[in-house]
């Protein structure tokens, strides 16, 4: 085992528990200590005020952006309502449509119905794909690292699934 300095030291420790800032503080105190002499304090000084703001930089551009979060989840709301109406009001009423033809003493056959299954699957599998491109979005503006949104995405996609069903009970079972 070799000397380690202070910087390699922060540097691990910041990848072993996920904090960005040991990982820049490293560098300032780094460049700080390099720099030694008869200054020092007022170095450290200096790279303490560097350090300072930058963290308030990553902190404030982090609460400037939370107001989309917000927006975000308001669309995709909007999403699942709209969705739950297509797939559970209009769907029923559209897939009762039928078309027949008659010409003189010929008739067409008559078109079959629309496979409203296949139609309510596309728009959930749709929504479930918003929901996870969402949710990297947010993590990669909010947080700064796109897996972290997938715990959004997975929010979103609860979200989906309970106004799915609940549109479900509501509408079929309650018809009955």
């Amino acid at each position: 085992m070799g000397i380690t300095t202070m910087r390699e030291d922060l540097t691990r420790a910041s990848k072993e528990l996920g904090n960005n800032y040991l990982a820049m503080l490293a560098v300032i105190l780094d460049t700080a200590v390099k720099s030694g002499g008869a200054k020092l304090q007022e170095t450290l000084d200096t790279a303490y005020k560097s350090f300072e703001d930058l963290v308030s930089y990553y902190l404030e551009r982090a609460n400037q952006v939370k107001p989309y979060l917000a927006l975000i989840y308001v669309v995709m709301a909007i999403y699942i309502v709209l969705a739950g109406i297509i797939i559970y009001l209009m769907m029923p009423s559209i897939s009762r449509i039928t078309i027949t033809t008659s010409t003189g003493t010929i008739t067409a056959p008559t078109i079959s119905t629309i496979d409203t299954q296949l139609f309510s699957s596309i728009i959930v599998m749709s929504g479930v794909i918003q929901s996870i491109i969402a949710g990297v979005i947010v993590g990669r503006i909010v947080y700064g690292r796109s897996i972290v949104g997938l715990l959004h995405a997975s929010i979103l996609i609860i979200t989906l699934t309970l106004m799915n069903y609940i549109m479900y009970l509501t509408i079929y079972l309650g018809m009955t």
